[in-house]
């Protein structure tokens, strides 16, 4: 599938996989000061925006659904307590290892495709690396594949300010 711009599932799922690579990369240098920095996600340190990227991998979809039922369908709040269920059983040095391995992995939320995992390792890498000085330019034809999967106009607009461009 293409979308307008030319840009193939495949090439979403492609760029999906070197961005979750670098990551990995980065994360393994942190000191133990760094993974306790907030982060740029309201009530996250470093280290727990991490561990929110793995939830995709670590959690099953009706343990997913349970927890969106618990918070009476707050996504936010139910990602909360599925990171903390993930942080409490996967070591540090976990979640590089994780990261890799699941580099590849064409999950995706029900109804949604690639851009959205897509656009969470890129948001969410920012997220960590903005608030401790890295520097790692991101390409804009990555930010434009970042942004324009996102439908909603406000949250495209935090996007956009979290990665450094809003």
């Amino acid at each position: 599938m293409t979308d307008p711009t030319g840009t193939t599932t495949t090439d979403v799922w492609a760029a999906t996989a070197v961005e979750r690579r670098r990551l990995a990369d980065e994360l393994d240098t942190l000191t133990d000061e760094q993974w306790r920095t907030r982060s740029q996600c309201e009530r996250w340190t470093v280290h727990d925006v991490a561990v929110h990227l793995l939830v995709p991998f670590e959690v099953s979809l009706p343990r997913f659904g349970l927890a969106m039922l618990r918070r009476r369908g707050n996504f936010d709040e139910a990602m909360i307590d599925l990171t903390e269920r993930v942080k409490s059983r996967v070591s540090r040095d976990d979640i590089s290892r994780i990261l890799r391995e699941n580099a590849d992995n064409e999950w995706t939320p029900p109804g949604a495709g690639p851009e959205i995992p897509f656009s969470d390792v890129v948001v969410h890498s920012q997220d960590i690396r903005q608030v401790l000085g890295m520097k790692c330019p991101i390409p804009q034809a990555t930010i434009n594949l970042a942004l324009n999967g996102i439908e909603d106009d406000a949250q495209r607009a935090d996007y956009a300010r979290r990665i450094g461009r809003g």
